[in-house]
């Protein structure tokens, strides 16, 4: 079993047999078939990502079992999508508090996901259950890598396009091949994608919302001067302008009762379908122009100057990595990345018709970061070791501020320049030793330590330590069948309430009125993975991933949102009476049941199934006398009962089923032409929005269909999404009733913001390889 894991470790070619999708990964930094891997894990390959015309991460999500994530966390639009895995929830924009984090060939992704596209991509892999051992930081409950395909040593190319109704235009092109015979090869990558809004803005019918339009470029060089050692550089630039998202607000009018006599209330019940009228946005011309002309003597974007309402974001990453076969068998791999980014969003906040309140928000990352790791094979091939180190980097800055529209004139306020700084260093070193104890029977021993230095100003600065292992058995019953078992620890580190130092004394005292404990220091919080599965191929004709976990999470830290006085009110009435401030405090333990289930089946030559399953029960188990409930507390006015209620903002039931039917049809010239037939169907069921379990996101079922004819080197394709019209909302998040419903500055009423799902289009798309 280990002695072909050395010799495949930085392997970037994923084979896939006929009829049985025999898939290699390198989900434990090894290259091993995904039937014989004792995780659980997903992995999509590019001819997957083709097949299923997947545009982003939040489509790749979407077949995969165990994976959420909504079309936003707390702001509308592209800026802060967080990915979630097995219900292992966190409310926050931080990238330093991912509960999963993003990789790209091992290299962490600090900003946004959603600007990663899979041109030159290889395979992604979806990696489930606490990842620290081998990833590090912020893989507290999985890890999503994208591993890139190496450049080809033959001069050949790609080039796609693709246009559908409600006004999407896509083209993709590439070129790879040899520039210095088999020594030096490259690649270029490049996409363009305007995705036009899908719904009227009903206060300027012209305006159209939720417009969305990226542009990247993609290049790698890879350096092979002999079979003992290969290097890649990869570079990746890409930018988002998109428009006003297309959101809506579920005002404190929808908060029906009975509530708790002066508790807070919010909405309860299933989102409901809205009306097309219903759907107005203070975010025309006009409306950019009135809080421009207020915000331009002030500092309040640091990052773009945005020429109207919507996103602006702008990155650049850079990758090397490599190894190095000694002449022993040991190997040396290595990694290593920078990257950049800066993004400013400028949106009508209230998402609703009443002019009320512009937010914008601003944040920058630059970071850098390496890898280097020692690996063998030991004891006449039957042990495998990896040991290794890893540096990360990261200067993250964010800010913003608000505007008013009120008393017939704009208004701007809040921060100029960024609000908070955040410095990271993390130092890890890690180890791991895999044991063949018999031909059928294996354990795997892996551990990392690491130090995470976190600074966020003077007061606000120190260093968190951690030991997270990972323990795994695995036993091979019979042919083509493995069974395993697992346990592994995750953390996310313990950080920093830095604003608290900037609190008046009336500020920190109506702060612990509302949040008794809360401080300037909050604790590591750590997650308990227990595991089991079966893995099973079943002669080429079907095969099967299936896991059952218990997940026990403590010092769960949550996120909480306290009313203060704001003290410039008091020499200046044109200022709100009251702030918002975000803190962040150790509260709940929950624990985590769920199931997950991936099967292929290929019934005959031209058909071919795919159905997955994913089960997760998510509930508090624990609540201390110290703890902040949220929500709950502030809707009940008591934590009694908390125990028990189950986690925000997660499915506990998704389903995917894909078929497809590909037969030849003969030849169109001098080429075999196949005919095809793909249909898909997405289902999550209702989830709640909150943790007072009040507020249900409804049900989805997202049904696609595509048709078309292939060659080895043509394709075009008719495509239809959202077959059934499904109206379910991408994202629904507790936000503060910021319309007319409430008082001007009353920021004690919750309502909803809801992301809108685009309509039905229909669509062509076209592709040429050369």
């Amino acid at each position: 079993m280990l002695s072909s894991a050395l010799a495949l470790l930085m392997s970037q070619e994923a084979a896939w047999a006929q009829n049985n999708d025999e898939i290699i990964v390198t989900a434990r930094k090894q290259a091993e078939n995904i039937l014989e891997v004792p995780l659980a894990v997903t992995a999509i390959s590019a001819a997957d990502i083709d097949a299923a015309n997947l545009e982003n991460i939040v489509d790749l999500a979407a077949f995969t079992p165990g994976f959420q994530l909504e079309s936003f966390n707390s702001i509308p639009g592209r800026y802060d999508s967080t990915p979630f895995i097995r219900g292992v929830v966190f409310d926050s924009t931080d990238p330093l508090r991912q509960t999963v984090s993003v990789f790209v060939d091992g290299v962490f992704v600090s900003g946004g996901n959603m600007m990663l596209d899979f041109e030159g991509i290889e395979r992604v892999e979806v990696i489930k259950g606490p990842q620290s051992a081998q990833f590090g930081r912020s893989t507290f409950a999985g890890a999503v890598n994208y591993i890139t395909a190496d450049p080809s040593t033959e001069f050949q190319g790609r080039l796609s396009g693709l246009a559908a109704t409600r006004d999407e235009y896509e083209i993709t092109a590439s070129v790879e091949g040899p520039i210095l015979g088999d020594t030096l090869s490259g690649r270029l990558t490049g996409r363009y994608n305007f995705n036009g809004g899908h719904y009227d803005n009903a206060l300027d019918p012209s305006q159209e919302l939720g417009e969305e339009e990226t542009l990247s470029f993609g290049a790698m060089l890879m350096y092979q001067p002999s079979d003992n050692f290969k290097t890649r550089l990869r570079g990746f630039y890409s930018e988002i302008d998109d428009g006003q998202p297309a959101t809506i607000l579920l005002d404190s009018s929808f908060n029906s009762g009975p509530f708790v006599p002066g508790g807070e209330t919010i909405f309860a019940g299933t989102i409901p379908e809205f009306d097309a009228a219903d759907i107005g946005l203070n975010s025309t011309d006009a409306d950019f122009d009135a809080f421009i002309a207020d915000a331009a003597t002030r500092d309040v974007f640091f990052s773009i100057t945005p020429d109207r309402f919507g996103l602006d974001r702008e990155a650049l990453r850079i990758s090397l990595d490599g190894q190095y076969d000694f002449d022993n068998g040991i190997a040396l791999n290595y990694v290593a990345g920078y990257s950049s980014e800066k993004a400013t969003s400028l949106i009508d906040v209230d998402s609703s018709p009443d002019a009320t309140y512009t937010q914008v928000a601003n944040r920058e990352f630059e970071d850098l970061q390496g890898e280097i790791r020692l690996s063998g094979n030991a004891f006449d091939e039957s042990v495998f070791w990896s040991f290794g180190a890893n540096y990360y980097e990261l200067k993250f800055d964010t800010g913003g501020a608000f505007g008013l529209q009120a008393f017939g004139q704009s208004f701007s306020f809040g921060q100029d320049g960024f609000l908070d700084r955040e410095d990271v260093n993390t130092l890890g070193f890690f180890g791991k030793v895999d044991w063949d104890v018999t031909d059928r029977f294996s354990l795997s021993f892996e551990g990392r330590y690491q130090e995470d230095e976190i600074d966020e100003g003077p007061d606000a600065n120190g260093t968190f330590t951690s030991f997270l292992p990972r323990v795994t058995a695995d036993y091979e019953p019979w042919e083509d069948g493995l069974f395993y078992a697992t346990y592994s620890e995750g953390n996310l580190p313990g950080g920093f309430n830095s604003n608290f130092f900037d609190l008046t004394a009336d500020q920190v005292t109506a702060l612990q009125t509302q949040f008794a404990g809360l401080d300037s220091t909050y604790d590591e919080e750590t997650l308990k993975n227990y595991e089991i599965g079966w893995k099973q191929n079943f002669d080429d004709l079907m095969n099967l991933q299936f896991s059952f976990y218990k997940m026990e999470r403590v010092d769960q830290v949550t996120r909480a949102v306290a009313q203060l006085p704001n003290p410039a009110f008091v020499g200046d009435p044109t200022q709100p009476p009251i702030v918002t401030e975000t803190f962040f405090v150790n509260a709940a333990a929950t624990d985590i049941y769920g199931a997950e289930l991936e099967t292929n089946w290929y019934p005959t030559d031209n058909l071919s199934l795919r159905a997955t399953l994913a089960w997760t029960n998510a509930e508090i188990s624990n609540f201390p006398a110290s703890g902040d409930s949220g929500d709950f507390e502030d809707v009940f006015l008591t934590d009694d009962g908390f125990i028990g209620q189950k986690a925000e903002r997660y499915p506990p039931i998704q389903i995917t089923l894909s078929g497809t039917y590909d037969k030849p049809i003969g030849s169109l010239g001098n080429m075999e032409a196949n005919w095809y037939l793909r249909g898909d169907i997405l289902y999550a069921n209702e989830y709640f929005i909150s943790t007072p379990n009040l507020g249900e996101s409804p049900a989805v079922t997202d049904a696609r269909l595509r048709t078309g004819i292939r060659t080895d080197r043509y394709t075009l394709e008719a495509f239809v999404t959202n077959l059934f019209e499904e109206t379910a909302p991408t994202a629904a998040n507790n936000y503060i009733d910021l319309s007319n419903t409430t008082p001007l500055f009353s920021f004690g009423v919750e309502a909803v913001q809801v992301g809108l799902r685009d309509k039905r289009q229909f669509g062509i798309r076209a592709a040429m390889n050369f």
